[in-house]
């Protein structure tokens, strides 16, 4: 460790310096960059996308979601899939204390249930409601509809880690606004998750989708970052509107909490559990100032990422000097402050932050203090310069909290978004995000910058909707109905702007779209569907 902080004396780079008030920040560019090696695993997996018999919405996504992830190229080798049960194979009795660890000779490793997998992965519905949590299992025989947390005792056997892509699996507050009295993750599973880790899950009614768990193993091989952060950011990229919560536990909160920032893989070896901390992420959109309601735009734009010079980047970043590694169509620049990663194919360039661990004591600095940093960021590095005409889109913050609620903030970020012929992008293609961490340290940057191509035409489309907006939500609203029939709808948002991507993937061919949000409820059960309709 003595070696380690002298030379961050002699490599930390200072970026920038900006006048906050009184005060005077200085930047520190360096990297998150976590490379421990990921231990040969177990995974056992659940997916019900038919609910109809235990009267609820189908959510068809979370097959999709698991097929997903067993087939994605990023999944290691040494991952092993011990049993992957659908619809109504999934049984309450697989959870359940007494059976949740059993013998069978239909998995890999000759034991099934939900404790017999190092990792546990469930998409289905899901609720918290006075401190139970309930999953819904695909039938009623074997058990019962309900997987509720009166009935659980998991990681007393071989599970450490449980995934829990189901609506308010980890409820903060009232799910949906984490700040106010409500429910507490930690008091929800004190005495249901002994043996485990962590729990990753998310505190409203997450967005049906099918890309979490491919998005969360792409995040996990780029080695430059936290689990948890791997899995918000995961889920950050499937919709901004959810709130992704992770969960762990330790000796006390504080070894809880330091798990969090700190682990980046699926560890075999069981954690103590006498407490438990965890972090959220809520994303907050900002009101645009735009006049392009008033005005006409392509039908399509015709994109591609924006050429960025990474050397001097990285030069910036990191100082001159950095290892560079190149290959498949990305080059990386290493020091002992920092990394620059940069993937030609999707245009996306992250800076990470390698010594933000030795500062996290530090409080993070107010929401404005943190806003001038990361525009003085974006002026210093000349990203403010390489992005054109920039406007701030979205606020976000990773909040910690425990047994006795919300404690600090881990970090804020800022999404600057670019105008693209009078809009903006619906996802993070065309964006720069700067996190801010600790001490005002910039914890990490991500840029997925865009070039129109000028000898693409479309029709011009008016953006003004007001006289259709009926029309494209009823249309929404059947799209959702045919996915998840018998339930009660009822649009909760709207936003226009194009269709661009997100970092795990660019639209070369963007369509001027309405993104509307549709709420499907059934009893206590609900999910959000995000409609994106082609104007």
């Amino acid at each position: 460790m003595a070696t380690r902080t002298q030379n961050r004396s002699a490599s930390a780079i200072i970026l920038a310096s900006s006048t906050l008030g009184s005060k005077r920040a200085a930047l520190l560019l360096v990297a998150i960059s976590f490379h421990s090696p990921i231990q040969a695993m177990s995974i056992g997996a659940y997916a019900v996308g038919n609910h109809a018999e235990c009267g609820a919405g189908n959510i068809p996504g979370t097959i999709l979601e698991l097929d997903k992830f067993f087939a994605s190229a990023d999944l290691p080798s040494d991952y092993e899939r011990n049993f992957y049960w659908k619809d109504a194979r999934v049984k309450q009795t697989d959870w359940a204390i007494a059976s949740d660890y059993k013998a069978s000779s239909g998995t890999t490793t000759g034991y099934d249930g939900a404790d017999a997998s190092l990792l546990t992965y469930i998409a289905s519905h899901g609720v918290t409601s006075g401190g139970i949590y309930k999953a819904l299992a695909g039938s009623r025989a074997n058990g019962g509809c309900y997987i509720p947390t009166t009935n659980l005792s998991l990681g007393d056997n071989v599970s450490r880690y449980t995934i829990l892509s189901t609506c308010q699996g980890l409820k903060i507050g009232t799910g949906t606004n984490p700040t106010v009295a409500g429910e507490n993750p930690s008091k929800t599973w004190k005495n249901s998750a002994k043996g485990l880790n962590c729990i990753l899950g998310y505190s409203n009614n997450m967005a049906d989708a099918d890309q979490y768990g491919e998005y969360l193993l792409t995040n996990m091989k780029a080695g430059t970052s936290s689990l948890a952060k791997s899995f918000m950011d995961a889920s950050e990229s499937v919709s901004p509107d959810n709130i992704p919560a992770v969960l762990c536990y330790g000796s006390n909160q504080e070894e809880a909490a330091n798990y969090i920032a700190t682990n980046a893989d699926f560890d075999a070896e069981s954690r103590a559990n006498d407490a438990s901390a965890w972090v959220y992420r809520v994303v907050k959109p900002l009101a645009l100032n735009s006049d392009a309601s008033k005005s006409s735009i392509p039908a399509a734009l015709q994109l591609t990422p924006r050429p960025l010079n990474v050397k001097r980047i990285a030069n910036t970043f990191l100082g001159v000097g950095a290892t560079k590694a190149s290959s498949k169509g990305s080059t990386r620049y290493s020091s002992i402050s920092g990394t620059v990663a940069y993937d030609s194919t999707l245009g996306v360039l992250t800076v990470s932050n390698n010594l933000i661990d030795e500062i996290r004591s530090y409080p993070v600095p107010n929401l404005v203090d943190s806003e001038a940093i990361a525009r003085n960021a974006l002026a210093i590095s000349g990203f403010e310069k390489i992005g054109g005409s920039l406007v701030l889109a979205s606020t976000s913050e990773d909040v910690l909290g425990g047994e006795q609620g919300i404690q600090k903030v881990m970090s804020r970020k800022f999404t600057f978004k670019q105008i693209l012929a009078g809009n903006v992008s619906l996802s993070q293609q065309g964006s720069i995000e700067v996190s801010i961490g600790p001490g005002g340290v910039i914890e990490s940057m991500t840029a997925a910058l865009l070039d129109i191509e000028p000898s693409f035409k479309a029709p011009l489309r008016p953006t003004d909707l007001a006289s259709r907006t009926e029309e494209l939500e009823a249309t929404a609203i059947e799209h959702v109905a045919m996915k998840a029939p018998g339930a009660n709808y009822r649009v909760i948002k709207t936003r226009v702007g194009y269709d661009t991507g997100n970092f795990h993937k660019v639209n070369h061919i963007a369509p001027a779209a309405i993104e509307i949000t549709v709420e499907a409820a059934q009893g206590e059960f609900a999910r959000n569907f995000v409609e994106k309709i082609a104007l």
